[in-house]
């Protein structure tokens, strides 16, 4: 009787099942799944991180108060126009609402904690601009001049406001920890009133003014161009720089000074 001749057919790389070896197949599968996840994560989570804008409609406001981490770029025009831009997960917890005129951006009582991983972005158009708040690591930034009968400027924490065309008559600053105000302008206000509790500066060096009083107490830092008054009064070692011929009264306890720039 002849003998059945086998062929054997090698295919190369392929590795097969092993029935008998449960564990290596349980070991394969679970790298396989591993790597399945990990790529729905990667491209899951890059859509989630992605920027969102979002339109807020609040109603008319003549101020604004921000208290979150977030760059706001502020634009004086004929409309009311709220715009965020942060991730979307962030934009379901910004809140937006205007009490007594005032726009506040906040978020909810007892979030504290919130890190975005991404800029949060807030543009805002307005026809008046009366008062600016910050509290916290924010910024404002005016994009257009600043127009107004009078404003007042208030910073709490490490951010900082800057406006760099600013026509106002009577201008009030006040800051509490280590932010910073800019101000300049090319028409001549009637008064400034600044006052500077703790390490943040006032820079308003090129905006003209008739009258200013300055209270420092502290290490901040002010500088003014006062045309025709100033009054300083310094406790601590803060210190007040000025432009202009003005009239000075300045009363300074502690290590301060009242000097000028020009």
């Amino acid at each position: 009787m002849q003998q059945e001749k086998k062929t054997v057919v090698f295919i190369k790389n392929l590795k097969p099942f092993n029935m008998k070896t449960p564990g290596k197949n349980k070991t394969r599968l679970s790298i396989f799944f591993t790597l399945f996840l990990f790529v729905i994560l990667i491209f899951g989570g890059s859509k989630a991180l992605a920027q969102e804008k979002e339109t807020r409609d609040v109603g008319s406001f003549s101020s604004i108060s921000l208290s979150i981490s977030a760059d706001l770029y502020l634009t004086q025009g004929n409309e009311t126009k709220v715009v965020i831009e942060a991730e979307q997960k962030i934009l379901d917890l910004i809140r937006t609402e205007v009490d007594g005129g005032n726009l506040k951006i906040k978020y909810p009582r007892g979030k504290w904690n919130i890190r975005s991983n991404k800029q949060i972005n807030i543009f805002i158009t307005t026809p008046r601009v009366e008062g600016l708040f910050l509290s916290g690591s924010g910024n404002i930034k005016a994009e257009t001049q600043i127009k107004t009968e009078s404003i007042d400027f208030a910073v709490s924490g490490s951010g900082n406001i800057d406006i760099d065309d600013l026509v106002a008559s009577d201008v009030e600053g006040h800051i509490s920890g280590s932010g910073d105000i800019n101000l300049s302008g090319s028409k001549t206000a009637e008064s400034l009133e600044i006052s500077i509790s703790g390490s943040g500066d006032m820079f308003a060096e090129t905006l003209k003014v008739n009258s200013v009083e300055i209270r420092i107490s502290g290490s901040g830092t002010c500088k003014v161009f006062a045309v025709s008054e100033l009054e300083a009064s310094i406790s601590g070692s803060g210190s007040v720089y000025y432009k202009g011929n003005p009239m000075v009264n300045a009363k300074v306890s502690g290590s301060g000074k009242v000097r000028s720039l020009d």
